[in-house]
């Protein structure tokens, strides 16, 4: 992946992971070896954790769909490895908390993806969930 050309979404949105896509399979051991390397690093880079954990969804039979989809993972990291998590002392302590869901998302069982984030302090002037209103 040195000389892969780097994209700047997680993601394809035109075509959503299923369970059984009709691709020809994958390296199922090289596939869980990567997803078990990338559940340590998303401790740190929570950007990629719900690609991961959709990721982690097919280690059982990988198809080439889901390797290419590991892969534009791995070229997302290497666009964006200098990121990183701001920590900065501040006075304020207000808790905000987002969240968000989708309904029967999974098309395999049909169950349901949601997601939560809490700050704790002071919400930066140009982050992305900033909201006129406190909690």
């Amino acid at each position: 992946m040195k000389d892969a050309k780097i994209v700047l979404s997680l993601m394809s949105t035109s075509s959503p992971l299923t369970k059984y896509d009709g691709a020809s399979a994958a390296d199922s051991a090289e596939y869980r070896s990567v997803i078990g390397d990338l559940q340590y690093l998303f401790m740190t880079r929570p950007d990629i954790a719900y690609t991961v954990k959709k990721l982690a969804q097919f280690m059982q039979h990988p198809s080439s769909t889901h390797f290419t989809a590991l892969k534009r993972l791995l070229r997302y990291l290497k666009a964006t490895m200098f990121h990183g998590l701001p920590l900065k002392r501040t006075s304020s302590q207000n808790l905000y908390a987002f969240s968000d869901a989708d309904w029967a998302g999974n098309r395999d069982d049909y169950t349901p993806t949601s997601a939560h984030v809490t700050f704790y302090g002071k919400l930066l002037q140009d982050h992305p969930l900033k909201l006129n209103t406190q909690l």
